[in-house]
């Protein structure tokens, strides 16, 4: 996930390698370009099934 320096998480002062925490997801830091970071998601989401009704 890549976020600029504008998003609430990047005002905090991320640093490369850095791991954060983020509504209940954990994120590490993997590269700083100017004015923008690109997160890596440490637990990957889980695929929700389509539920049908019968």
């Amino acid at each position: 996930m890549k976020i600029k320096s504008n998003h609430p998480l990047a005002r905090h002062g991320l640093v490369v390698g850095q791991q954060i925490n983020h509504n209940g997801i954990s994120y590490t830091v993997v590269n700083e370009d100017y004015r923008s970071y690109e997160l890596e998601s440490d637990n990957p989401l889980t695929a929700w099934k389509k539920r049908t009704c019968y």
